[in-house]
């Protein structure tokens, strides 16, 4: 996934940065294996428990997109002063959920959330069945591709 949002950025000459969603469980591991396998993308982390330093984060570093991706979890996703920032300050270029098998259910609050954030491109990763039967994706397709794709699943 990171080497694929490098060739984006570096090859494709994607413009913007691209966000990536995931659980807190594996939130380091994005950061390590960021710096270990693509030191040439800028990535900040957007994950604290600290209510000052995450207005900070969304005040002073978010908008100034001097950064490549932006690694958050889900739980940032849902907070409200981290929502606002994520939603209306930032066009993504490109959308990572890692375990997206989450946004799933429509009708939760993490998913109608991740719904409304702007961008260009969306990957879904996800280790779970899901991914085998088809017939489980539609719920979690329709607000990230356009009606024609319908006939695919």
């Amino acid at each position: 996934s990171l080497a694929f949002l490098a060739y984006l950025r570096f090859e494709r000459g994607t413009v913007g940065p691209a966000l990536v969603v995931c659980p807190l469980s594996v939130l380091s591991s994005w950061m390590n294996e960021a710096k270990k396998w693509c030191p040439q993308l800028r990535v900040v982390q957007l994950h604290t428990s600290d209510i000052t330093e995450r207005k900070r984060q969304c005040k002073e570093i978010l908008p100034r997109a001097t950064y490549d991706v932006c690694v958050t979890t889900y739980d940032m996703v849902k907070n409200p002063v981290a929502r606002h920032a994520l939603l209306r300050q930032i066009r993504w270029s490109t959308l990572v959920l890692d375990e997206g098998h989450i946004v799933k259910a429509e009708t939760t609050e993490i998913a109608q959330t991740v719904r409304k954030i702007h961008c260009g491109n969306v990957l879904l990763l996800t280790g779970t069945p899901l991914q085998v039967c088809l017939l489980s994706l539609p719920p979690s397709l329709p607000p990230f591709f356009p009606p024609s794709l319908s006939c695919f699943i």
